[in-house]
């Protein structure tokens, strides 16, 4: 979650929080929680295409 050059910030999560409504909670290095008000699907296709996801479930 931490590799500036693959984010263009410091982070994941800063990459994630600073998308509108939606927030970011670490679990652990390898778990996350992503929420959003209206922008999950975006979030969860621009993931799927760059991201190393091994498993990606919307609840």
């Amino acid at each position: 979650f931490d590799d500036p050059q693959v984010w263009g910030v410091a982070t994941l999560k800063q990459w994630i929080d600073g998308y509108e409504t939606t927030r970011f909670t670490e679990i652990d290095d390898r778990t996350a929680v992503i929420t959003s008000e209206y922008n999950m699907d975006s979030i969860k296709e621009w993931l799927q295409k760059n991201t190393p996801i091994i498993n990606l479930e919307k609840r």
